[in-house]
């Protein structure tokens, strides 16, 4: 196994980063304001943070619309 499939897998241990793929397995495309419903009391800047490593690890791609992602 190499270094970027342990990131990929790591990225993906983590619970709240699992139920954002979840969220986002079940939807095309999601604003990232929308996972705070989904990942129970986290705030919007800890979801940013996750869905930051998303994006590093690869699991996810975002594009920014104004001042939404």
């Amino acid at each position: 196994m190499d270094d970027s499939d342990v990131l990929l897998l790591h990225a993906a241990a983590d619970p709240t980063r699992l139920a954002i793929l979840r969220e986002l397995s079940s939807e095309r495309s999601v604003c990232a304001c929308d996972f705070t419903e989904c990942c129970g009391t986290v705030s919007q800047p800890t979801v940013s943070h996750h869905l930051k490593m998303l994006r590093d690890a690869g699991w996810v791609r975002a594009e920014r619309r104004g001042t939404n992602v």
